[in-house]
């Protein structure tokens, strides 16, 4: 299988579909349709907060809480801790080892293929569906998808979320202590200064380096490290280091600066 034809079938759009030919909660299909309008082939997750969600979608917190929870479950969401409140939802697809049961088969209109042995993708779901093939799934899986039968759709169910390491405000200013000896050094890291910290530390947590395709760093100790590195890049700027009056620890985390920097904005004609 090509990787263009093995991406493609990993796209929101065939996220969507499987979805709706699986046996869930109607309430579960209804947040992952609403999930989706965040996505596209490019993106394949999205952070809108809850107030958002109940906003949008004129559910309740402990509703939307439950019914992501089975999309999560069920292997069709993994939800991460994102930058400031928002949860980041991205989407994956189920081990066709695992869910066999709730997998339709051989469905009318729809063309479901795997791939590999464990932990295998569905490659292919095709964008088609017949009236006769909804109505007949809708009504086969009518109490199923009941939320009523499932209990009251506002009890609480909480959903497990990857905790990221906690940023280590203070250890980073040591390092900007050490590196940059020469710039003015902040008193204290808290309030703004923190929560911008805090926003940068947790962005490069849930990012990829475009350079790399992995992750700028995943536990504290390396983040430590990659700011040391990141303030010596800093240090190979001419224009922060000679021209730029107002270059200092809290002016260089601003989002768009910060991201300037990562880009190599600042270091055009930089020292080598």
């Amino acid at each position: 299988m090509s990787e263009e034809r093995k991406n493609a079938a990993r796209n929101p759009t065939t996220w969507l579909n499987l979805i709706w030919i699986t046996p869930l909660p109607s309430f579960s299909k209804y947040l992952a349709a609403y999930l989706r309008k965040f996505m596209n082939d490019e993106r394949d997750f999205a952070f809108p907060s809850l107030k958002t969600i109940g906003k949008d979608t004129a559910l309740t917190r402990p509703t939307i809480i439950k019914y992501l929870g089975v999309l999560v479950t069920k292997q069709y969401l993994t939800i991460e801790q994102g930058i400031e409140k928002s949860n980041v939802y991205k989407i994956t697809f189920p081990s066709p080892e695992r869910g066999k049961g709730d997998l339709p088969q051989n469905a009318e209109g729809v063309n479901v293929v795997y791939r590999g042995g464990k932990g295998g993708l569905p490659i292919g779901v095709n964008d088609v569906y017949t009236n006769k093939q909804t109505n007949k799934q809708t009504n086969k899986q009518k109490a199923s998808c009941d939320p009523s039968a499932e209990g009251s759709p506002d009890d609480p169910v909480k959903v497990k979320t990857k905790k990221l390491p906690d940023c280590p405000a203070k250890a980073i200013l040591l390092v900007w202590a050490e590196i940059m000896p020469d710039k003015p050094q902040p008193r204290d890291m808290e309030g703004a200064r923190e929560a911008t910290l805090k926003a940068r530390w947790n962005w490069l947590l849930m990012h990829d380096n475009p350079k790399t395709q992995e992750r700028y760093f995943s536990t504290k100790e390396e983040g430590i490290e990659w700011f040391r590195k990141f303030f010596k890049h800093c240090r190979q700027s001419f224009f922060l280091m000679e021209r730029c009056d107002q270059f200092d620890f809290p002016w260089i985390l601003k989002r768009e600066r910060f991201i300037r920097t990562l880009e190599g904005f600042y270091h055009r004609g930089s020292r080598s």
